[in-house]
């Protein structure tokens, strides 16, 4: 079984390895690593990249592990988030064929942020098709490989949704390559 930090909308990276594997564990018993994609992801749009943050509260201070870390339900973040999806993707081929999932996974009442980022990583695996099953692991404290990030051997380029700049921005979150290749998307994930 292989080991993952978790992650909600999580780059294209982190997917292509997550489908690499049958069964897969999201550790829980890491310490919470602030600004990282456990809880931010990136997306595109006019003006380029935009990184979108869930707000979080650290309830054990900066040596909060993961399982404990509470989504901060004080502001309209799902609200913001869904108007930044709206907009850089509703132009896109699939955006209209999955937008009842995507507000669902945004708007979904966990406060917890490892059940939210767990129930979105499933139902990005349902809608991409892939067999993949997902559990927890209380028991590792940290993550040996940075799956967040991309190379060049496996990066993959898909038509994204074209503004101002027509340059391929790589490593985008999943959703991007959701809202621009739909199913199709599975084949370059696996």
């Amino acid at each position: 079984m292989q080991l993952f930090p978790t992650s909600s909308f999580g780059p294209i990276s982190y997917f292509q390895e997550i489908a690499k594997y049958e069964n897969v564990a999201i550790i829980s018993h890491d310490v919470y690593e602030k600004q990282s994609e456990r809880n931010r992801y990136a997306i595109a749009t006019s003006q380029g990249m935009q990184w979108l943050t869930i707000p979080v509260r650290r309830v054990d201070g900066s040596k909060t592990i993961t399982s404990r870390i509470e989504i901060d339900t004080t502001t309209d973040w799902a609200k913001k988030h869904w108007k930044a999806l709206e907009t850089a993707y509703n132009a896109s081929p699939f955006f209209e064929h999955y937008a009842l999932e995507l507000k669902a996974m945004l708007f979904q009442e966990e406060t917890n942020l490892l059940r939210y980022n767990t129930h979105c990583l499933n139902t990005l695996l349902s809608l991409f098709d892939l067999d993949t099953n997902v559990c927890s692991n209380s028991e590792v404290t940290r993550c040996e490989q940075d799956y967040f990030q991309v190379t060049t051997e496996n990066q993959i380029e898909y038509q994204q949704v074209l503004f101002k700049n027509p340059e391929f921005i790589p490593n985008l979150s999943i959703l991007d390559l959701l809202c621009c290749a739909g199913p199709l998307g599975r084949k370059m994930l696996v």
